[in-house]
């Protein structure tokens, strides 16, 4: 897993995303369609949650919880939808080799890659990049 400790878009109320799912989804009530897809990709990480549950922010990692999860569903969210274009056939061919889970994770810390780059340089994220990253490991 690789350490990424930059913050991009982790403000407090997108912190509390990952918080209120995760009360909701501990107390029993009724999830969104989001709210299962957040819950899904949070029990991958229970080192995290522990923390999340007990307090909404803390966590002894010297990773950013909220980062790498976030990672994780936005690698969800492109595979659902295809985008970038091509990417639901690399999920796919890294799927059989290792898992679904396992896959995600992988895609994940290439996202993580690509967005720790475009954050040093101060550019936009490169996907078609990502994209070659991906094919690399497939």
């Amino acid at each position: 897993m690789s350490c990424v400790s930059f913050q991009i878009g982790m403000s407090m109320a997108h912190r509390k995303v990952f918080y209120d799912a995760w009360v909701r989804h501990i107390e029993g009530e009724r999830l969104s369609d989001f709210d299962q897809r957040l819950v899904k990709v949070m029990q991958c990480y229970p080192e995290f949650t522990q923390h999340i549950a007990s307090d909404g922010v803390q966590c002894q990692s010297t990773q950013n919880p909220y980062m790498v999860m976030g990672a994780h569903l936005e690698v969800v969210e492109q595979v659902a939808q295809d985008r970038p274009e091509g990417i639901r056939l690399f999920y796919q061919s890294l799927a059989l080799k290792a898992g679904d889970i396992q896959a995600q994770i992988m895609m994940r810390d290439i996202l993580l890659t690509v967005l720790a780059q475009s954050y040093q340089s101060g550019d936009v994220p490169d996907y078609s990049e990502y994209l070659q990253m991906l094919k690399k490991c497939c």
